[in-house]
């Protein structure tokens, strides 16, 4: 059950040259087997939550099949799960190029969505939407994110907000900036006001 090394051999074989016709397909039978096996490695270390080793097994079943989008959806999906959401953005996207289907999209839309990006995030979340292919958990869980992109530390205060019938002043000057940012450049006539100085909002 050595596959890969089988495929190595077989291909060596194969660079002797020879009239044996057989060789070909029993090193195309020996890489599949050792891809599968690669795969079922791997899924087994990430239902044990054992990372870097499915990593590196999806790894070495890429180098036997480069360009195969499911592949990299997977390595995708476990960088997500190690909120190493560059890596995951950059192999959701390569999976994309090559293929795949809505899972590399929302593997995108979520490294988007923690790298700040949100707005790229939503922009795949609706194409999703209007394909049919999109979770309400994934657009929640889209809606959080971006919740706490905006307010931070401060999303205890906004949840308060949204579960409220009527907003403070200081809330409302909260919102304006949160989600109007350039208030906060504009020109502004200096005013005392006196009743802010400890206030979470000033």
């Amino acid at each position: 059950a050595e596959y890969a090394r089988a495929s190595d051999i077989y291909s060596r074989l194969m660079a002797l040259g020879g009239a044996r016709s057989d060789v070909e397909p029993k090193r195309q039978k020996a890489l599949l087997l050792a891809t599968e096996n690669l795969i079922r490695q791997a899924e087994q270390a990430e239902s044990a939550q054992r990372w870097d080793e499915a990593q590196s097994l999806y790894n070495q079943a890429l180098r036997i099949a480069p360009q195969e989008p499911v592949l990299h959806s997977r390595i995708a999906a476990v960088h997500a799960k190690q909120k190493n959401w560059n890596d995951a953005l950059a192999e959701a996207r390569k999976a994309q190029e090559l293929g795949a289907g809505d899972d590399a999209q929302r593997i995108e839309a979520e490294a988007l969505a923690n790298l700040g990006r949100a707005d790229e995030a939503r922009e795949i979340v609706e194409r999703l939407k209007r394909s049919g292919a999109v979770s309400a958990e994934t657009e929640e869980k889209l809606n959080e994110l971006e919740d706490l992109g905006r307010w931070g530390n401060d999303l205890a205060i906004f949840r308060q907000m949204q579960s409220s019938e009527r907003i403070t002043r200081a809330q409302l000057a909260a919102l304006l900036v949160r989600y109007f940012p350039v208030i906060a450049e504009m020109r502004q006539t200096a005013q005392i006001v006196t009743d802010v100085q400890n206030n979470w909002a000033q």
